[in-house]
């Protein structure tokens, strides 16, 4: 909603606030003067356009709400100069903040200026396209399948798994155990449990065979060995997904044709103009061998 017409009819009071014999330009939309400087009705509008809409609904006199937030936020901004807290540390970091930050979006809003120009009018998706890539799919991803989540303990070797073992025996709880004993930090703060679900082609095929043969939640294998380490692990859920039409899944195909198109532009794009522009990389950032090799013994 915009304020055009709010301005046209001045509430009750506001000419008490109005101040004459201003000797600076003055715009010739102007509403409320505070001392010399005017609120004009681009204020107003802009103001309102800041106003959550879930606000104004709550606002019967949208022309009081804003005209009055602006002429008391006006007139603080006048004692805060007053007071010279312009000269803040504070006030000036902010201001260099919000600097840099508009010259980001002014940089970004001419890079996405050119690009729509010249990668995103390109791009065109045609229904065929869509279909194939439907039909392509279809028995992968589109008919139905079974998705299993699952909790796992991690631990470096087998006589510690083992140990864990015997404690779910006698009554330990496995959401204690992964959070004592499991070596992945991600998941022992959530008792073991991995986020999500998992389709058995997207596992690691050793800990697929044990998720996909248990039969019911809360089973808990035996340790497992991969590259990681010994897993002991809790099946959690088991979900059976239907099958998915074209129409179900047809927004979706565009969306991933269009996303790879576009990827697919800005490669061509990029490599069209690299070649016109030098590249130089200060050397003082770059790492020292032996900065890399700390680095390499620290995740080590």
């Amino acid at each position: 909603m915009k304020i055009k017409s709010l301005v046209s009819t001045v509430v009750l009071g506001v000419t008490a606030l109005l101040v004459v014999g201003c000797t600076t330009k003055t715009p010739d939309n102007w509403v409320v003067k505070v001392n010399k400087t005017a609120i004009t009705q681009d204020d107003m509008n802009l103001r309102w356009l800041n106003v959550s809409p879930e606000v104004q609904k709550t606002i019967s006199n949208p022309v009081n709400y804003v005209l009055n937030d602006l002429v008391r936020s006006e007139m603080f901004y006048q004692e805060a100069k007053k007071k010279n807290m312009e000269d803040s540390k504070e006030y000036k970091d902010f201001i260099k903040r919000l600097t840099s930050q508009y010259e980001y979006q002014k940089k970004q809003a001419l890079v996405d200026l050119y690009l729509r120009e010249n990668v995103d009018s390109k791009i065109k998706i045609a229904d065929q396209e869509v279909t194939s890539a439907y039909d392509a799919n279809k028995s992968r991803f589109f008919s139905g399948f079974e998705q299993r989540s699952f909790s796992h303990i991690l631990v470096k070797d087998r006589s510690t798994a083992t140990q864990i073992l015997e404690d779910l025996k006698r009554g330990v709880s496995y959401d204690s155990l992964a959070k004592t004993k499991s070596i992945d930090g991600n998941s022992a703060k959530n008792g073991g449990r991995l986020p999500g679900y998992y389709r058995r082609d997207v596992l690691n095929p050793v800990v697929a065979n044990v998720v996909f043969s248990m039969k019911s939640e809360g089973e808990i294998s035996s340790a497992i060995q991969t590259q990681a380490g010994f897993h002991i692990i809790r099946l959690d859920d088991v979900q059976q997904i239907g099958p998915r039409s074209f129409e179900q899944v047809k927004q979706y195909l565009t969306q991933q044709l269009y996303l790879k198109k576009r990827n697919d532009e800005l490669s061509k794009l990029y490599t069209s103009i690299k070649d016109n522009y030098k590249q130089e990389i200060n050397p003082k950032n770059q790492a020292k061998p032996e900065d890399k090799k700390e680095e390499a013994d620290k995740k080590g």
